[in-house]
């Protein structure tokens, strides 16, 4: 069960550690993470995240900034999510935002090869954890080091581009993310 924390940041400089566990379980496979200022050690909030074999996002529960977001996937190409009383429903592959578990979860659920693949995903941000329709393009860039796999993501928008390095479970590199470090308990 790898065990381990990001560093999150985005330009002014890093804004959040995540602290974060993983493992199967008998729905798919499973990401509880919390989150903390990397400077006092203050609670941001958290997220927990199950996945099926597929890569669909079957719960969501994003907890920061006053607001709880819930979701999941709704049959094969919907997603659904609350954020307070409000309830959205969206064609969408899946979820995206900050946190790492979202990259591993669009490489799970799209299997992108060297040609690309483009699907919509519903980006959660984290200032007030609303959401946003975005499409992206995964596309696999070859192996990395050791037994990790590369991938580039564009968002199709801003033309924005980033790299993402996986190694079974885990991001080890993902725009606006560093992993710390990393452990595997039993």
């Amino acid at each position: 069960m790898p065990r381990g924390r990001y560093l999150l940041s985005d330009h002014p400089g890093p804004y959040a550690r995540e602290r974060f566990a993983s493992a199967p379980g008998p729905l798919g496979w499973r990401y509880a993470a919390t989150r903390e200022d990397p400077e006092t050690g203050a609670a941001l909030g958290g997220l927990d995240v199950v996945l099926d074999s597929r890569g669909r996002v079957l719960r969501l529960q994003v907890t920061g900034a006053g607001w709880e977001l819930r979701g999941g996937a709704v049959g094969e190409a919907q997603v659904l999510w609350k954020r307070g009383e409000v309830e959205r429903q969206a064609a969408a592959a899946g979820f995206s935002g900050t946190s790492p578990v979202f990259a591993l979860a669009a490489i799970r659920r799209l299997r992108p090869d060297h040609l690309g693949v483009t699907a919509r995903f519903a980006v959660i941000g984290d200032d007030a954890l609303s959401v946003l329709l975005v499409d992206q393009r995964w596309t696999a860039t070859g192996p990395g080091p050791g037994d990790a796999s590369s991938y580039e993501v564009a968002d199709l928008s801003t033309g924005v581009r980033g790299a993402v390095l996986i190694e079974g479970d885990v991001v080890r590199a993902a725009p606006g993310a560093v992993l710390l470090d990393l452990a595997e308990h039993l």
